[in-house]
């Protein structure tokens, strides 16, 4: 059942990801820089409100249902009352305050968009209820579905929508299209799945107890990944840069995305270890995930410093290349947020999220301050340097943090044999000047070479390899 279901949502994610980033190019393309920017600006404060919408109750229901199935209904229905006055709440103040937020961002055009983009904080909140009713239940191959049903149709809707009425609005009222299916499909599911009627109402404190501090932290986790992007809206003038700045940075989010599905796995490892008194399997499991964060980001940040312009003309066209340096160290960057994330949640799983909130809000601060100072000198440069400064610093202390509780943090031994066959790969790039779509077969051979080197170096082993393959479609 584990490894069924991690391959569903491994692979409907996959979708998902794609789906997301198919419409980002799309519309960079369709609309041009200073529009495109237009269009992140708003996306990302609708992506930063609906994050305290989806990151707390949808999770306590994911939680409750999965402890006490037969509580299903109760849960649901408790969580869905609690998250109408918090939608509701959001919602009007987001719709008042549009006007100021687009006067902080120095567009007035902003004000309409943000309030037809706010009404899929309904349907997308709730659809991410009813998916995450589906994780509670153990139906994953249903939660997988929906989530690729979801992509699908955004991506359809965005498209469509976008090319018939060639304005930002069509862009957004395809978004709010591809949530409404979402949830139409999800409320069907949650029906058929015949849940028992509940006896008693779910505890409303229970809900906020454990909702709360989780909102807190992906609410700051989010500002980390836009605070910078706003400051560039707000403090360059020149008004193609946005939309390059936005392009740069949704592709150099790849990592942290691409690994968002590691800590989450560790929270529940990490907490039955804890659990347990279990000192030496809690420092084996810290090595085996900082390992493989490093298996695989490092060649993806050696190709994205080789080939960063390449990569950012090749999806965007090139209107956007000035967007490659910025590009190549917001990659780094986002390497270490995916760090940063992973650790903060090992400080979580240790029933410290307090101290793992805080991080996350000194980092916050590093972010802001250095962004401030640094983007009316620097620009796109000095956003990119800054954030990916101000995630560095947060990775540092809550690594410092881990290795004084657990005493390890990263195999050494382990980390100079990726490092240098990341480091050969990078060399043999640099060699290979390429543009173009024959960039796609260059970067699979120089990650396969990557990979020879692992195996050269015997950090991997090709039997384990093949073992884990047939255990997995097992």
């Amino acid at each position: 059942m584990l490894k069924k279901g991690t391959f569903y949502l491994s692979s409907a994610w996959g979708v998902q990801l794609l789906a997301g980033y198919g419409i980002s190019i799309f519309l960079a393309r369709h609309f041009g820089l200073e529009m495109y920017g237009i269009y992140g600006s708003v996306m990302s404060i609708l992506v930063w409100i609906e994050t305290g919408i989806l990151s707390g109750f949808p999770t306590a229901v994911q939680k409750y249902v999965a402890e006490k199935k037969e509580d299903a209904l109760s849960v649901l229905k408790s969580a869905v009352q609690l998250q109408f006055i918090f939608i509701l709440i959001l919602f009007s103040l987001s719709f008042i305050f549009s006007h100021r937020i687009a006067g902080f961002l120095n567009d007035d055009r902003l004000t309409f968009y943000i309030r037809i983009a706010i009404i899929d904080v309904w349907l997308y909140g709730y659809f991410f209820t009813v998916l995450h009713l589906q994780n509670g239940l153990h139906n994953f191959g249903k939660q997988a579905l929906l989530l690729c049903i979801y992509g699908v149709s955004k991506l359809g809707f965005v498209y469509v929508l976008a090319m018939k009425m060639n304005t930002i609005t069509g862009a957004l009222i395809g978004n709010i299209a591809g949530s409404a299916i979402g949830l139409i499909l999800g409320i069907v599911m949650a029906y058929s799945a015949h849940l028992p009627r509940p006896k008693l109402q779910f505890n409303y404190g229970t809900i906020m107890r454990f909702a709360t501090p989780i909102i807190l932290y992906s609410l700051a986790i989010h500002l980390i990944l836009n605070v910078d992007f706003w400051l560039v809206k707000k403090l360059i003038k020149d008004v193609r840069l946005p939309g390059i700045y936005y392009a740069a940075s949704q592709m150099a989010r790849v990592p942290y995305y691409f690994f968002f599905g590691l800590s989450a796995t560790a929270l529940p490892v990490m907490s039955d270890v804890l659990a347990n008194r279990d000192s030496e399997t809690a420092r084996q499991t810290i090595k085996a995930a900082t390992r493989l964060l490093l298996l695989f980001m490092l060649p993806f940040a050696a190709l994205a410093t080789s080939y960063g312009k390449e990569i950012i003309t090749l999806l965007f066209g090139d209107k956007f290349a000035e967007g490659g340096d910025a590009f190549r160290i917001l990659f780094w960057g986002m390497c270490f947020l995916a760090f940063l994330f992973l650790l903060s949640t090992i400080i979580t799983a240790d029933n410290k999220p307090i101290l793992s909130l805080g991080i996350t809000l000194c980092t916050l601060g590093i972010s802001i301050a250095c962004n401030a100072k640094f983007i009316p000198e620097y620009g796109l440069k000095g956003a990119a340097y800054s954030t990916a400064f101000a995630v560095f610093s947060g990775f540092c202390m809550a690594g410092i943090l881990i290795y004084k509780r657990f005493k390890t943090l990263v195999d050494l031994k382990s980390l100079m044999k990726i490092a240098a066959a990341a480091g050969l790969m990078y060399l043999v790039s640099l060699m290979i000047q390429i543009k173009g779509l024959l960039l796609i077969p260059v970067c699979c051979v120089l990650i396969m070479l990557y990979f020879g080197f692992l195996v050269m170096f015997r950090e991997i082993d090709i039997k384990t390899i093949f073992k884990n393959l047939a255990d997995l479609r097992g």
